[in-house]
């Protein structure tokens, strides 16, 4: 069966209408969008199922991730098992497809830096600018967090709020790449901080909070360290960057042992810090989500007055009564069932960075029949603490 054409091809059929040529042919543009768009739910109804809705996942999934939802799928569908044929096969094309289509990508995205970092002027970084995926954290639920609050495989740590960030120093050349891997900015001061140590080969990860970079893991020292376990990554880290005192550098504390973890999370709920993180101390390093790093997320809850949402999207506008008994609008949330305007609904949130302002990540629980709208007033507001 011949390969169907994928629509950057120049002669493949032009299903989306008119674009321009000059920038379809970008490769940065292109690296950044042909999967996810390809495969987003606009774009499935006119070329049918993607490989990823074949997979029952979505283009954010992690290489594991993919993995694992074709795994847990052949075994369903193995024909040995009585399963359908023509469905395992079409598993199996679905997992050659993301993985062809992401190692297209990733060559496509080390070529764009290239050939941008030669377009600027001199001072831009462009020695072997690769990709570089840090370790991302897969979510729990409440009703996982004893799990490894008990077990002593797993420290724990504070979970910050701010921009994930790797920094390396290669052949004196700085580098700075965000969580997808791809060359970013940080605050000068992170540089400075960084070369301060005078080392000329080092790479570290972890978060830009505000003008402090919280450092929780060493990549590269001299050569590859992803080979450790996370316990001697974090101790080397504390070797290698408290070498000086620094000012903008700080390394994230791990806390061992079921006594200074359960200590720990209740602080922070107590904090009404953003959450916790669990990490395998034995783990060797893996790229992406995985198994042995978790994150818990607190979320606080507020009743809102539902009113008119985003035009043409499924969500709804919330508003609360403030302090001078003004109606004060909270932002939007995603909701599929359409509440009427008027109406009260239970949020999840993460938290209101400050007055004023509207929640983050809102998430919609339930209509609430038992609640006035008198009583839904910004008093019930978690807002982010300043931090330290």
């Amino acid at each position: 069966m011949a390969q169907k054409k994928s629509i950057w091809d120049d002669d493949a059929p032009k299903r989306y209408g008119t674009y321009d040529v000059k920038e379809r042919h970008s490769p940065k543009w292109r690296a950044a969008f042909e999967a996810t768009f390809e495969n987003s739910s606009a774009v499935k109804s006119i070329i049918g199922t993607s490989a990823y809705t074949t997979l029952d996942i979505t283009p954010m999934a992690s290489d594991d991730e993919v993995k694992q939802a074709r795994n847990r799928l052949a075994k369903i569908h193995h024909p040995d098992k009585g399963g359908d044929q023509d469905q395992f096969d079409s598993i199996q094309t679905a997992y050659k497809t993301i993985k062809d289509q992401r190692s297209r990508s990733r060559i496509r995205a080390a070529r764009a830096v290239r050939v941008e970092a030669a377009s600027d002027d001199v001072t831009t970084p462009t020695v072997d600018p690769t990709l570089v995926i840090p370790q991302l954290l897969t979510e729990i639920g409440e009703d996982e967090l004893v799990n490894y609050l008990d077990c002593d495989d797993f420290c724990a740590q504070e979970k910050k709020n701010g921009r994930h960030l790797t920094l390396q120093i290669k052949d004196d050349q700085f580098f700075v790449r965000n969580k997808k891997g791809q060359l970013s900015t940080c605050a000068p001061e992170f540089e400075n901080d960084l070369r301060s140590l005078n080392y000329n080969d080092i790479l570290i990860d972890g978060e830009q909070v505000g003008d402090t970079f919280w450092a929780w893991d060493i990549l590269e020292y001299n050569g590859n360290l992803r080979h450790h376990s996370y316990q001697t990554r974090h101790d080397l880290l504390k070797i290698y960057c408290l070498a000086r005192k620094l000012t903008h550098i700080k390394i994230l504390p791990l806390y061992t042992g079921k006594k200074d973890k359960v200590e720990l999370y209740l602080n922070l709920k107590k904090d009404k810090k953003e959450g916790i993180v669990f990490k395998r101390l034995t783990a060797a390093f893996s790229a992406g989500k995985g198994q042995d790093q978790f994150k818990f997320k607190f979320y606080a809850e507020c009743s809102v007055i539902v009113v008119e949402g985003r035009k043409n999207k499924n969500s709804i506008g919330m508003e609360l009564f403030n302090s001078s008994g003004e109606r004060e609008f909270v932002g939007y949330c995603s909701c599929s069932t359409h509440p009427p305007i008027g109406s009260i609904a239970e949020i999840k949130y993460l938290y209101v960075a400050h007055v004023g302002g509207r929640l983050y990540q809102p998430s919609f629980k339930e209509l609430r029949d038992d609640v006035d709208p008198e009583e839904c007033t910004t008093s019930q507001l978690k807002y982010k603490p300043e931090d330290e």
